[in-house]
């Protein structure tokens, strides 16, 4: 058993795991009883949740949410505490995140923000469950956060930038995908395709360009790229190689609507409202 760990509890998580708890035991986690452990019952609602029981593990993860709470609040989350069985809060967040219990997850996040208002991967967390919530804002502002305590994560660059996207900020998502571009981690097609995309809504039609003739030298049959170079190309007054661009779009990736919409919209555009239809 690792450190905090009894060979009894272990057992416990295994029986768990095999047979949940017992009706009287699930009753007093379901009321979330005062002084049970909330990540023991974090661990009760996920296997619930395995075992279809969608319904009883809300009921329990929102009690364990509510237990974590109150054990916040009496300041005995610390590392090294007498809270013995764990203390891995951005485990605990992302766990409820993942049962969907997104309202619970944000307000823990947020109480644990206030205990540990410097760790990168719980603000970044944080982030994600208040953007699940629709709290745009307040999910940028974390993300920005929690840049600047990690700068150099990848993962946490390309959350922000996706963020910035969702506010439609297109400038600073465009910088900070360009720094994703940049990063020694990353360069992937999907870095270079956010890159352009970010770009062209940004207006900076040069970069866009560019990005995705760089792409087309060594992808040419690349459907959402074509589609990217046509809407550039539309942008800058070029409606032959728009459309040309459009039309090899819906051929390569002929399942992606986004193109055909903006093949009919470009011969609109060049007045053949028949071949548009």
């Amino acid at each position: 058993p690792s450190e905090g760990k009894s060979a009894k509890h272990l057992m416990g998580q295994v029986g768990l795991a095999r047979n949940g708890l017992d009706s009287a035991e699930r009753a007093g986690v379901k009321a979330g009883s005062e002084g049970q452990d909330p990540f023991f019952q974090l661990h009760e609602a996920e296997c619930q949740s395995l075992l279809g029981k969608k319904d009883l593990s809300a009921e329990i993860a929102r009690s364990a949410a509510d237990e974590f709470l109150h054990k916040l609040e009496d300041y005995r989350l610390y590392l090294g505490g007498d809270f013995a069985f764990s203390t891995d809060i951005p485990g605990f967040v992302r766990s409820l995140f993942q049962l969907d219990q997104v309202k619970e997850a944000a307000d823990v996040a947020d109480a644990a923000m206030r205990v540990d208002p410097s760790n990168p991967e719980l603000v970044e967390l944080a982030s994600q469950v208040h953007l699940a919530n629709d709290h745009l804002s307040r999910a940028k502002d974390l993300a920005t956060i929690a840049v600047h305590l990690q700068p150099d994560n990848l993962t946490y660059l390309r959350h922000l930038a996706s963020v910035c996207e969702t506010v439609e900020d297109w400038a600073l998502a465009c910088r900070y995908r360009k720094d994703c571009l940049e990063h020694p981690e990353g360069g992937e097609l999907a870095d270079q395709t956010a890159y352009a995309r970010s770009a062209l809504k940004a207006g900076d039609l040069a970069a866009a360009s560019q990005m995705c003739e760089q792409i087309l030298a060594d992808r040419p049959d690349d459907g959402t790229v074509h589609g990217l170079l046509g809407l550039t190309r539309a942008a800058q007054g070029r409606d032959e190689e728009a459309l040309m661009h459009f039309n090899r779009a819906t051929l390569v990736a002929s399942e992606t609507a986004e193109w055909w919409l903006a093949l009919a919209e470009q011969h609109e555009k060049m007045g053949d409202g028949r071949t548009a239809l």
